[in-house]
């Protein structure tokens, strides 16, 4: 499996499925668009972990616990999850293939969102996490723009549930010491400092800072260095959403700062509350 991962394994077989090629490539896996091995019409994406973390006991739980949390999600804004298994030295999740972008490709690619567009985008992300939530009990806890996708349908769809978290889970096992799990740029401050009493209102957080930046194509705290994120998010506000969008509506600013507050207890109480409100500005935009 290692020369797999060294050469290009088009035409490779991985599972009940054969390799067409390589889509991205992360530190701990690489997802590839595959065909059935036997029905060749058939298109899935296929992500495979790398063996580094084929053995490491705890990456190859946390990779074996997506594909069986997300199998069960059935939910029109949730990616769906086909199979999950070992092959050769490694494992692999197969998935829904979409084709489309992510919402970091199309900014990046100069797409410009308007406040309806993105407040649309926001509540049907949102309604896949109330879903997940209120049926799960199941927190995503890395909700960001590269794990949205739009198809060319118009459809958004949810990724990546890699370290996803059911209330009361004893996670302890699946989080490495000392580090929190998720994209700093879009965790909420409980989730930056570990807290294991977290619970809707970090995805709330998350989803906030990503309306911040479909809306302002900015990311809340620009900073890569560690301390600074840290200090940014746990004690910074990001600048305000007034300045860098002049034209945007004081209630959608209002609404992307509640959902951003640095305390749970500030933002919205639940799912339901927050969806209520973002379809509550859907409808006044649209008249």
């Amino acid at each position: 499996m290692t020369e797999f991962f060294a050469a290009e394994p088009v035409g490779e077989r991985i599972g009940n499925y054969r390799i067409l090629k390589k889509i991205a490539s992360g530190g701990m896996a690489r997802l590839y668009l595959c065909c059935g091995a036997e029905n060749v019409a058939l298109r899935v994406v296929v992500k495979v972990l790398r063996p580094e973390g084929f053995r490491d006991e705890t990456a190859r739980t946390r990779f074996l616990r997506e594909g069986e949390l997300c199998s069960a999600m059935e939910h029109p804004g949730i990616v769906r999850i086909f199979e999950a298994g070992s092959w050769q030295e490694s494992c692999f999740i197969a998935m829904e293939w979409i084709d489309g972008r992510n919402l970091e490709q199309l900014k990046n690619a100069g797409v410009v969102f308007s406040a309806g567009n993105a407040l649309e985008i926001a509540w049907r992300i949102g309604d896949a996490l109330r879903w997940a939530w209120n049926s799960c009990r199941l927190l995503h806890r890395d909700v960001k723009p590269a794990n949205i996708m739009i198809d060319v349908g118009g459809n958004v769809k949810l990724l990546d549930f890699g370290i996803a978290k059911r209330l009361n889970d004893d996670c302890a096992a699946l989080t490495m010491t000392g580090r929190s799990l998720g994209t700093p740029r879009f965790m909420s401050p409980e989730q930056f400092l570990g807290r294991n009493d977290i619970d809707c209102r970090s995805d709330i957080y998350s989803l906030g800072a990503t309306l911040y930046y479909i809306l302002s194509g900015k990311y809340p705290f620009d900073t890569e260095e560690p301390a600074s994120i840290y200090r940014a998010v746990v004690e910074k506000e990001p600048p305000p959403l007034e300045r860098l969008v002049p034209e945007i509506a004081p209630d959608v600013a209002a609404l992307v700062r509640r959902m951003m507050a640095k305390k749970p207890e500030l933002r919205f109480r639940n799912w339901d509350e927050t969806l209520d409100v973002i379809d509550r500005m859907i409808a006044v935009l649209h008249n």
